[in-house]
């Protein structure tokens, strides 16, 4: 199964507003994820959220 295009779209929104703006290197991504099938896109999305609010919460912690 492909990812949806939404998912695409979304995951090529959060690239382009991250670091990596160069418009070559969205095309690269794109090229990257768009084999990996929707639902394994989802859970790797969950995983990096909780992962990143896990990494804020002890960030959070040593500078309080």
């Amino acid at each position: 199964m492909r990812p949806s295009n939404r998912l695409i779209s979304s995951l090529l929104m959060l690239m382009a507003k991250s670091r990596h703006k160069k418009p070559e290197n969205v095309r690269r991504y794109a090229h990257i994820w768009g084999g990996i099938p929707a639902e394994d896109l989802a859970a790797a999305s969950r995983v990096l959220a909780l992962v990143t609010e896990r990494v804020n919460a002890e960030l959070s912690a040593l500078t309080a």
